[in-house]
């Protein structure tokens, strides 16, 4: 009988103590970024740069920028012998370029995330089987979305590696 009882506490003890050792395998993955860091998604965004309308609108954003550092330096420069009236009109100019600059960038944004939007979409499927295909290599309990986690030590993340499945395919 004392032999059974100890069987039965040593069972139970190698039962716990399995548990204990036997951790869930968790992982991390930020899959927007794990696409749009494919060499695919960079040569896309690399065409987009290249573009004439994109090419066009960046320069219209730099010579904005220009005329607007222009126009401050010019009014802070001539401050002491610019009339009030002077000094409302150089602001008012300036909150023009300011406005047309914030609208040539909304341009600039939105041609980017169209782009993105597009890369995200065809790739969707085939970043899902890497995904799956992921998580059975690395034998993973649990897979979760970076933007969930509250930290995450980067060893548990494995965006890249889900990148370099969709470059290999």
């Amino acid at each position: 009988m004392f032999n059974r009882m100890k069987f039965v506490i040593a069972a139970c003890a190698l039962l716990v103590a399995g548990s204990v050792f036997a951790q869930p395998k968790v992982a991390v993955l930020n899959l927007e970024r794990a696409i749009l860091g494919t060499d695919a998604a960079k040569a896309r965004l690399s065409t987009l740069e290249r573009s004439a309308d994109y090419v066009d609108n960046v320069a219209q954003a730099e010579k904005l920028d220009k005329e607007i550092k222009a126009i401050v330096e010019n009014a802070q420069k001539n401050a002491a012998v610019m009339s009030s009236e002077q000094k409302q009109a150089e602001q008012q100019k300036a909150a023009l370029k300011q406005s047309d600059l914030k609208h040539v960038v909304k341009k600039i944004q939105a041609l980017q995330q169209n782009v993105a939007r597009q890369i995200m979409a065809e790739q969707q499927q085939r970043a899902r089987k890497a995904v799956n295909d992921l998580v059975k290599s690395e034998k993973l309990d649990l897979l979760l979305d970076s933007g969930v986690a509250v930290y995450a030590a980067p060893a548990y993340d494995v965006t890249t590696k889900v990148t370099k499945l969709l470059n290999a395919k």
